[in-house]
């Protein structure tokens, strides 16, 4: 460091700068405007020049005002001192109008200037669809509007994107065609007007596939069996209409047309065929056939007759709809029977008795008959009658015969084997009767027979004893005196 000796003097050099503002410059200038909504808009023209020291004061003298996001902005400024800025009209309207607005611009030298504005803002171009959803393979056609902008009219065409294959869009907006795929597919189209002015529109279109339905297995149902099937289709655009397109449905069935359910319950007895369809809204359609096949309602019945211990026994059940072998559910069979193959009771009862059970039988659509029986044992027919009385020739006879077991109401009687005394007849009550015409024993079978055919028999005998002859000679006798002859 360098230091000097003596006192150090320092000299400021003040610079004053003095700034004065000027006053507004210009004369008043009309600015005119137009365009659509949200179009960048900029006058051309900057006719206010201002002191750029001073803000001037801008104010809607008269008229009406701009469309929100219109507005009066400096644009440049100049070199030099005093520096000046120029404005003008810019920005980006939100809403159209028409109209005149007259603004001042003053500041504080009571310099004065107006800036007539001219504007015409108009709706921009929208373009706007409804497209609905289409299917693969059916005609499709949709047209394409616009609002907004100028002039008569509007041209279509498509800014980006990809239709679906098979569509077109004509400049006069109908898009139409036969999808050739299925999918979804976004694009923008763009609507023109007459003026140069443009919208565009980002949208999409889905396209379904066509209508298909899968085949189906036959119907097997029971009359009294509820119906419970459904036949959807794929593919298509909703809502699919579902319909009988040929043939009938079974006795008792309904179509719901909504969603292709079959439902009801089987009425009667039927077979036969069917065709299923269903149609989308753009007519694409598919069907299906069905086979039914409606079998009687199964029953079972067994006649039931009693039965005799030591008798042989034996009765078909019988079957009626789409069964043909019944299986023992509950209860018991008479000992000695049994359910022979399942068709019939058969055997030789060991047993007297009651007994009660059920059979039952199942269709092969699941479809169960209940039978509900029972079968009375007796014991065996037993004539009781061990000997009849004896008869003697040529004397009236009568004598019963008896028997207990068995089933029913009572017995008939008849000569089995062997013959009776000539001369006497068995008739059916068991009595024999009639008037001996020879003497003797006479062994014969008598068998007994209940009100249900089973029999029991014994052999038995009556004995025909001569008829007894009394011959004798008397002499006469006399009154007081005593008498006697021998009878032979």
């Amino acid at each position: 460091m360098c230091r000097r000796a003596g006192p150090i003097q320092l000299s400021l050099l003040l610079i004053l700068f003095s700034r004065s503002a000027a006053a507004l410059s210009g004369t008043n200038c009309t600015v005119s405007i137009s365009g659509p909504v949200g179009a960048t808009i900029s006058a051309p023209t900057s006719c206010i020049t201002t002191s750029i020291w001073v803000q001037p004061n801008i104010v809607l003298l008269s008229g009406t005002p701009m469309p929100s996001g219109l507005s009066i902005t400096k644009t440049s400024n100049t070199a030099g001192m005093p520096q000046t800025a120029t404005w003008r009209v810019s920005g980006s309207p939100t809403v159209a109008g028409t109209g005149t607005g007259v603004y001042e611009f003053s500041d504080s030298n009571a310099g004065t200037v107006t800036m007539t504005v001219n504007f015409s803002i108009i709706a921009a171009v929208l373009p706007s669809a409804a497209f609905s959803q289409g299917t693969a393979g059916r005609p499709y056609s949709r047209v394409v509007s616009a609002s907004g902008g100028t002039g008569s009219g509007y041209s279509f065409s498509l800014s980006a994107g990809a239709l679906p294959g098979g569509l077109i869009l004509s400049s006069s907006g109908l898009l139409s065609g036969s999808p050739t795929g299925s999918g979804s597919f976004g694009f923008t189209i763009q609507a023109t007007d007459s003026g140069s002015n443009s919208g565009s529109l980002a949208t999409s279109i889905t396209i379904n596939a066509s209508v298909s339905m899968a085949a189906t297995a036959t119907i097997q149902r029971t009359v009294g069996q509820a119906f419970s099937a459904t036949y959807g289709a794929s593919g298509g655009t909703v809502p699919l209409v579902y319909s009988v397109s040929s043939g009938s449905l079974p006795p008792g069935a309904l179509l719901n047309t909504s969603s292709g359910a079959v439902s009801g319950t089987a009425t009667a007895v039927a077979n036969g065929t069917f065709q299923v369809q269903a149609a989308d809204v753009n007519g694409s359609s598919a069907a299906t056939t069905v086979s039914y096949t409606v079998v009687a309602a199964p029953v079972l019945s067994l006649p039931t007759p009693a039965g005799v211990v030591g008798t042989s026994y034996s009765q078909a059940i019988q079957f009626t709809g789409a069964i043909s072998v019944a299986t023992l559910a509950s209860g018991t069979l008479p000992p000695g029977l049994s359910l022979a193959g399942g068709t019939a009771i058969t055997g030789i009862p060991t047993t007297a008795g009651t007994f009660a059970f059920t059979l039952s039988a199942t269709d092969s659509n699941g479809v169960t008959a209940i039978f509900s029986a029972t079968i009375v044992v007796a014991s065996s027919v037993t004539i009781t009658t061990s000997t009849y009385p004896i008869a003697t020739v040529g004397a009236p006879y009568a004598s019963g015969t008896t028997a207990n077991g068995g089933s029913g109401s009572g017995f008939t009687f008849a000569v089995g084997s062997g013959s009776l005394p000539s001369g006497l007849s068995l008739v059916a009550n068991g009595t024999i009767s009639g008037t001996p015409a020879l003497a003797g024993l006479s062994s014969f079978t008598i068998i007994a027979t209940d009100s249900i055919g089973n029999t029991g028999s014994r052999l038995l005998s009556l004995q025909v004893n001569p008829l007894l002859v009394i011959s004798s000679s008397f002499s006469a006798g006399l009154i007081g005196l005593s008498y006697s002859a021998s009878i032979t």
